[in-house]
């Protein structure tokens, strides 16, 4: 299988054949999302062949790999831990708790990466995938026969952010009648893949999550063209002249003179062109935007192809990667995002007074920073005296594209 993502004027060209991907020795290994759904009881999932549990769950995912026609159906596992079993032992083919060394004399450590089928990079190998690292390149949105499924899509994993159990499994994935679990998210990169959300164990519907159980290959490096966007490292209450890097600025003005300051202390090249992804009662965020994409985050990985792409129903990938490279996760750095946009790049005239107040009275719509989907821009109204971030995109005019940093 060949891996590359090349990106050019406005759109994005991917070669992959997913029906191949790892089936040649060293390639990345595959992750995908069941197209199927069903309850915590694993076992009575049809595809589980009155197994239940874990061994359930793994024989879902090596059913439903060997639908989607995917070289080596009996590797894969679901990453889902229950009281005995941690995901990240079972990743390595191994049981126990990862506290433990998964029985081993020495932590395991050696399995990944990972492409989706689609042909596009999910993670690299598991140390970095996990806390504190949380490098996830693009959400794990599609299914074992490449298609994509909605980045609302929750998963069941009872596994947080480190690969251990997190919470309940619902009596082992056998009892749905008391106890609650963590979700994971289809759409959602850094650590909110695998914990996203909450849930009683009589949830009605989640997929699993099947990752191949191996070693591979590196990836190529990620190589695109485009303007770069960022989640601000800094953040602030509603009031955004109060920021420190708004340098004396107020409202829309504040929030652009906070990216760029941020782009110019982190050495990006054309500072001064960033804008923050920002309306305001009057003004929509599109229309702030004059020049078309494409758009990368830092680590290479694209964003969006255009302005049309930045209003789709899902961005490419989730923009949780800031300035400095950083990769941001919810349960460290908060999720919430200022934009007071709606997913259509219009107002939704909740702008905190026009980006003036911090005002636990007057209201702003945030975003979610960790998902690809609607709720990126437009997940719900808080009080402005909380503290959020802005998304950072540079506006730059049609010039050859340089690198990320001042010479």
């Amino acid at each position: 299988m060949k891996f590359w993502i090349q990106v050019a004027a406005a759109i994005f060209v991917s070669i992959a054949v997913p029906a191949s991907a790892g089936d040649v020795p060293g390639d990345p290994q595959v992750v995908f999302t069941t197209s199927v759904t069903g309850n915590v009881i694993l076992g009575s999932w049809p595809d589980a062949d009155e197994q239940t549990g874990l061994a359930a769950a793994d024989r879902i995912c090596q059913n439903r790999a060997a639908a989607g026609s995917l070289a080596n159906a009996a590797s894969y596992v679901a990453w889902i831990s229950d009281s005995n079993d941690d995901a990240y032992c079972r990743l390595h083919g191994l049981t126990g708790k990862k506290a433990d060394n998964c029985g081993q004399p020495s932590p395991p450590t050696s399995t990944g990466p990972w492409v989706r089928t689609d042909g596009y990079p999910f993670a690299p190998e598991i140390g970095p995938l996990l806390s504190p690292h949380n490098v996830v390149y693009t959400p794990p949105m599609f299914d074992e026969m490449g298609e994509p499924v909605s980045p609302n899509q929750f998963l069941l994993t009872a596994t947080g952010y480190d690969g251990t159990l997190l919470g309940d499994s619902c009596g082992d994935w056998t009892d749905d009648s008391s106890g609650s679990l963590s979700l994971g998210a289809a759409g959602a990169v850094s650590g909110s893949w695998t914990s996203s959300a909450g849930a009683s164990c009589s949830y009605p519907s989640a997929a699993l999550l099947c990752m191949e159980r191996s070693t591979g290959a590196d990836f190529p490096p990620i190589e695109s063209s485009g303007r770069i966007a960022f989640l601000s490292s800094a953040s602030g209450n509603g009031n955004l002249g109060s920021w420190p890097e708004a340098g004396g600025a107020t409202g829309l003005a504040a929030g652009d003179a906070i990216c760029q300051t941020l782009a110019a202390d982190a050495g990006l090249a054309h500072a001064s062109s960033f804008k923050a992804w920002l309306s305001d009662d009057t003004t929509n965020a599109i229309d702030r935007i004059e020049h078309d994409g494409p758009w990368k985050r830092l680590d290479g990985v694209p964003l969006a192809s255009g302005k049309s792409e930045l209003t789709a129903d899902a961005w490419f990938t989730g923009l949780a990667v800031d300035e400095n490279g950083n990769y941001l996760v919810e349960a460290v750095h908060g999720s919430n995002v200022w934009t007071a946009t709606q997913m259509d790049g219009t107002t939704t005239a909740a702008a905190c007074q026009n980006w003036s107040s911090d005002s636990s009275a007057d209201s702003g719509t945030r975003g979610l920073h960790y998902t690809a989907g609607v709720w990126r821009t437009h997940f719900t109204q808080v009080g402005c005296h909380v503290s959020a971030r802005l998304y950072c995109l540079s506006d730059l005019g049609p010039v050859v594209f340089s690198d990320r940093f001042e010479n």
